[in-house]
């Protein structure tokens, strides 16, 4: 299995990008949608959305991880990884949106804003644990 899209810094820093401005659109200041739109591509790519079985759905266990950690913390419960991997769908779609305030409630909104900034903080955690794992085994 090849290292998910999910566990890099530039993916980190494109959550916390994302949070901010779905933070500005429930604001009301002006939107800016590009780091929404590339997160649920990079979402999209990782889930493969309407794959037929898991099979297809092979994804990196510690990119679960992450997301199912980013989810809890923005009150988004699922209880099986089918089940979270189509919330993850859900919330990719409406990263994807035209104008996402005016097709969800702004609830909703305000969960997506808190689980793209728990994301960002979870993949730079993972990749902060990664570089120093690296660090370590270098010197042995």
């Amino acid at each position: 299995m090849s290292p998910s899209p999910l566990i890099h810094i530039d993916t980190a820093l494109l959550a916390t990008e994302a949070s901010i401005d779905i933070q500005n659109i429930l604001r009301g200041k002006p939107k800016d949608l590009t780091a929404m739109r590339s997160l649920a591509l990079i979402l999209n790519d990782l889930i493969k959305p309407g794959a037929k079985d898991d099979t297809e759905r092979q994804i990196d266990p510690v990119a679960l991880s992450i997301l199912h950690t980013a989810m809890m913390e923005a009150g988004i419960i699922s209880s099986t990884v089918r089940e979270m991997l189509t919330d993850v769908e859900e919330i990719a779609k409406m990263l994807s949106s035209n104008d996402p305030i005016v097709e969800v409630p702004r609830w909703i909104i305000g969960q997506m804003r808190d689980f793209c900034s728990a994301l960002g903080t979870e993949i730079a955690g993972e990749c902060a644990n990664r570089r120093n794992l690296h660090a370590r085994t270098r010197r042995w």
